[in-house]
């Protein structure tokens, strides 16, 4: 990088490189010359410049290197040249022994005229440097050097074509033979080439991403074949089409394919590198972030739609108060969207609120979240909420005021035309939101994530039995709820207050009504009894299995409440027809009334329990947990040694962790000096800000004070898990 004479700097556009003063050896002024071009397509006059370097050693083991355009009496100005300028600035830091990050900044000027494109592709081929610079490094480290980073290097490297497989062989895929090369040329995959002489066909055909069924393979690894290596490696596409994100991918397919754990377990770089390349196919295949993207943007909307044509339906068909009843749902659904990107983006750009409003607007906002969060993406600078906290957020509030209370018009609505002899035709699939999947998620809570088994078959039948459990339960609590508004309003808001309140008293009883959403003041009290509320309608309408944790509804009354809702459908059943006058006419026979309640129940007992049955057993307890939510907050720090996880009670509600905050302090007052000199990753500047001041050496407090990395942190870090991240490394890192 420093030496602009060496070898490996000349390219073939290169007229002329040369060192015109050497004013010290950490400091020179060099002239460099590219050709012209005199082709069809475009015609530049020879560019020259004249480049100031200097380089200097700052903080402990970091090298900064920075060029400025310069004048020298050596090369001045000539009429045949154009002076270009190329301001740049390159940094090196040692993470540790054989480890170092780097980042270049560069500026193009080309002077003159110049097409942007002409632009662009020589401000990518400046940039580059980065990448050879690492290809190179990485290409001469051993197998046994091989860290998480490497893998992550690696995946990047597979996916860039080459100029090797332009000139496959025959028989030969261009993929194919990229791999063959970058096997050749780098030290690492060489050796274990070697030993595993079929790893070039599983990474050439995982790299291929070709979607088709996947097939079966009950190899181990030290009997592997060519032949099993192809199916394998094949299968990762299917993987990448069935789940939501690219982890979640690739922790199905190694769950799946034994091998491919047993090859997990002896490299710890080859998971990191199989996210990075599920993760890249993810977004550049046709079918891949770009399809879910327009499919869940257009159900959305088409979504809309129809409910605002349902409303001018009912307002066209004399049925002016269930249009103005849904019209209100559907108002108040994207009222409290629209306040939901004002908290979100207050302090950020007006024009970025105002597009997301707009897109709240149009009802494409679930499907735009779950292609972030499919994507990976990072929370924006002033957003409060990453990108799976908005798609939740978005969900949940779609869900509790307007999926739900519509379900409950609607069936009320078809109960009422009955009577004249319809059909009870329709029926509603609840929507559930299932982390359970998420190897992080499961990394960082063992004890709840990880119900679902790892078997592709047994995942299938258990998603199915939540999925219909959850159309039962809506089908349910829509036809209680129904049946009670027939009988009165005021039979309604009885149940419903009889019902919200047995749950906020059980909190109260406990001292668990503070959610673990880091919040103070109002804000606190205000965030913990709406979020109680929304997961208590959302467990009734479709019994979510994620709310049975005990920061939320608990395992025990989870399942208490499930029982109380296929319950509280006999009891509205009974209530109905008793409140019927002598002759009058009733929505249907209360024999086909009581085999619809009695069937549908049993029905949903039976998958409640098919689900027990299938899900892993250790798991079945969390049903029945009586844990608290302080508890379980207060866990994270108690039972766990590893700086990483301790971090995390910092997300949680300070009330929730209030007894143990004098051990707290203690750890941080003791730990926080080494963390400045090691710097693990969770140790950012989000983690610092949610930190109390007494709780940080105050040393360290006055350099955080008086410095700009302490800033207030951000509701969507501590909700998201965005800013404390599970340490990885990589040989080489550059940023572009």
């Amino acid at each position: 990088m420093w030496d602009l004479e060496a070898r490996s700097r000349w390219t073939a556009t290169d007229a002329e490189r040369t060192v015109l003063e050497r004013k010290n050896s950490h400091h020179y002024i060099a002239y460099q010359c590219k050709h012209g071009t005199d082709g069809k397509g475009i015609s530049l006059t020879p560019r020259e410049g004249v480049m100031d370097f200097v380089w200097k050693k700052t903080g402990g083991n970091t090298l900064v290197c920075v060029g400025s355009p310069t004048e020298h009496l050596e090369r001045p100005l000539v009429a045949h040249k154009v002076r270009a300028k190329s301001p740049m600035a390159f940094r090196c830091e040692e993470i540790k022994p054989g480890l170092c990050r780097i980042r270049y900044v560069n500026q193009l000027d080309f002077g003159g005229k110049v097409p942007s494109w002409v632009m662009n592709f020589y401000i990518v081929k400046n940039i580059s440097l980065t990448y050879r610079i690492q290809s190179y490094f990485q290409a001469r480290r051993g197998l046994e050097d091989y860290e998480g980073g490497d893998g992550e290097a690696t995946a990047e490297m597979l996916l860039v074509k080459t100029k090797e497989e332009m000139h496959h062989g025959k028989g030969e895929t261009r993929v194919e033979a990229r791999v063959r090369a970058m096997t050749e040329k780098h030290k690492g995959l060489k050796e274990l080439d070697e030993k595993y002489d079929w790893f070039k066909v599983l990474v050439a055909k995982v790299v291929t991403n070709k979607l088709r069924p996947a097939g079966d393979s009950k190899a181990k690894l030290c009997n592997m074949s060519a032949k099993q290596a192809n199916i394998i490696g094949g299968a990762l596409a299917s993987c990448i089409a069935a789940n939501l994100t690219a982890p979640a991918a690739v922790d199905e397919w190694i769950l799946r394919y034994s091998a491919m754990g047993e090859l997990e377990r002896e490299y710890v770089w080859f998971r990191p590198m199989m996210d990075t390349i599920a993760q890249r196919l993810l977004e550049s295949v046709s079918w891949g972030l770009k399809m879910r993207l327009y499919t869940g943007a257009g159900l959305s909307t088409m979504d809309l739609l129809s409910d605002v044509y349902m409303i001018y339906t009912y307002a066209t068909t004399e049925q002016q108060g269930t249009a103005l009843s849904l019209a209100i749902m559907v108002g108040l659904c994207l009222l409290i969207q629209l306040a939901l990107v004002f908290v979100n983006l207050r302090k950020g750009s007006k024009v970025a609120m105002l597009k997301e409003m707009l897109i709240v607007l149009t009802g494409t906002a679930p499907g735009i979240h779950a292609m972030r969060v499919a994507n990976g993406a990072e929370r924006s600078e002033h957003a409060a909420m990453n990108a799976e906290a908005g798609l939740t957020f978005t969900r949940g509030i779609e869900m509790c005021f307007e999926s739900c209370p519509g379900s409950v018009l609607q069936t009320y609505t078809l109960l009422l035309e009955m009577k004249g002899g319809g059909d009870f035709s329709k029926a509603a699939l609840g929507s559930i939101f299932v982390f359970d999947v998420s190897p992080q998620k499961r990394r960082d809570e063992p004890d709840f994530y990880g119900y679902i088994p790892d078997a592709a078959s047994s995942r299938t039948l258990i998603f199915g039995c939540m999925i219909i459990n959850g159309a039962l339960l809506l089908l349910v609590r829509s036809m209680s709820m129904a049946l009670l508004a027939m009988v009165g309003g005021q039979w309604v808001l009885v149940y419903l207050v009889s019902d919200m309140g047995l749950y906020f008293a059980y909190k109260i009883l406990r001292r668990d009504l503070w959610h673990w959403i880091p919040l103070e003041g109002a804000a606190s009290v205000v965030e913990s009894v709406l979020e109680r509320l929304v997961v208590k309608v959302l467990v009734d309408f479709t019994g979510v299995i994620q709310f049975r944790g005990a920061g939320e509804m608990g395992g025990c009354f989870f399942t208490l409440n499930l029982a109380m809702v296929l319950a509280a459908s006999f009891v509205a059943t009974h209530v109905y027809y008793a409140s019927l006058e002598e002759g009058e006419e009733a929505v249907m026979d209360e024999s086909v009334a009581w085999t619809i309640v009695g069937g549908l129940s049993g029905l949903g007992v039976s998958f409640f329990s098919c689900f027990l049955l299938l899900m892993k057993r250790k798991y079945v307890s969390t049903f029945f947990s009586t844990q608290t939510g302080f508890a379980w907050v207060q866990s994270r720090f108690v039972a766990n040694d590893a700086d990483f996880a301790r971090s995390r009670i910092f997300g949680a509600n300070k009330k929730q962790w209030l007894s143990i905050r004098p051990d707290v302090k203690a750890w941080t007052m003791e730990n926080w000096e080494r963390w400045e000199e090691e710097k693990p990753e969770f140790f950012n500047d989000a983690f610092k800000a949610t930190v109390d001041d007494d709780m940080i050496p105050p040393a360290s407090l006055r350099k955080l004070n008086a410095g700009s990395s302490r800033r207030r942190s951000s509701l969507g870090d501590q909700m998201g898990g965005t800013s404390i991240k599970r340490p990885s490394m990589a040989s080489v890192q550059p940023t572009n």
